[in-house]
């Protein structure tokens, strides 16, 4: 019997998600659709009671007063990803690398060619953060070297690093999704047993240590109470720490953070409202 999902619509800026979604890391939400000035949540119908309606409302009201929480409503479940799938195109996330859906790998030339299983969860390539992080890791990866992709989401950062020379990558997701995704679109690009995926709450756990580079596509809420862990992790080596997910409004409190911290900015780049950052140990 197909589930019934229900959705619950919250009217704020854009530039605002990035608070939304810290807010939202504490809630069962099994989606999330971003629409101009919106972000529509879906739960599971059974699941979603009018106490968690109550936190929710009660957690934005305190962070974000000027969200407005829409009535619900509900659908029932349908193929989805087929529907999807349809309007999912390659997307030239570089000079050198093109992220293309399994079923249209015959086009484009570029020296990288990551094939996906797009399941509509972060990182499809879709979004401008994962784009600006496939050129910070064009830059900074170099030959032999141990990386971290830190909230994995498709994999997409992984298989980048690995196909511009690291040899050793741990990736990590907090979401169970995420972590399959992640785990059959290194099959797609044959790198089963090559890249370690788990699912990990960096929040909760500590990172390897030794890493030379870190690629970390989060959220500001998430990213500013990790940097004494990626610190840590790149603190032998000297490494690299690429951070996206960040909007441009954030971007001089993230830096600024993480120079307290010990690291050295080395550059900003920037697509919309949104930035990547690259810094160091020296």
């Amino acid at each position: 019997m197909p589930r019934t999902f229900t959705m619950l619509p919250i009217s704020l800026p854009e530039e605002q998600y990035e608070i939304a979604y810290g807010i939202l890391y504490q809630f069962d939400v099994i989606g999330i659709e971003e629409q101009f000035d919106s972000l529509i949540l879906c739960f599971d119908k059974e699941q979603f009671t009018d106490e968690i309606l109550t936190d929710l409302t009660a957690s934005f009201y305190e962070l974000l007063p000027e969200a407005t929480i829409e009535p619900s409503y509900e659908i029932i479940e349908q193929n989805w990803n087929a529907d999807w799938e349809a309007t999912v195109q390659p997307i030239v996330a570089s000079q050198n690398i093109v992220i293309v859906p399994d079923w249209n790998t015959d086009t484009f030339d570029q020296p990288i060619k990551i094939v996906i299983t797009p399941q509509m969860s972060f990182g499809t390539g879709y979004h401008c953060t994962t784009r600006m992080m496939c050129q910070l890791l064009e830059q900074y990866v170099k030959s032999d070297t141990f990386w971290i992709d830190a909230g994995t989401g498709t994999g997409v950062l992984a298989i980048a690093a690995h196909r511009l020379g690291a040899t050793t990558i741990y990736a990590c997701d907090n979401d169970e999704w995420s972590v399959l995704n992640s785990k059959e679109n290194l099959e797609r690009n044959d790198l089963t047993g090559r890249i370690t995926v788990e699912q990990v709450d960096l929040l909760q756990q500590s990172l390897p240590l030794n890493a030379h580079g870190i690629v970390a596509n989060l959220y500001r809420n998430v990213i500013l109470p990790c940097l004494p862990m990626f610190y840590a992790s790149l603190s032998s080596h000297k490494g690299i720490l690429l951070l996206s997910g960040i909007l441009v409004y954030d971007a001089e409190e993230i830096i600024t953070a993480a120079k307290n911290t010990g690291f050295t900015h080395l550059q900003t780049i920037q697509e919309d409202e949104w930035v990547g950052i690259a810094l160091t140990i020296q």
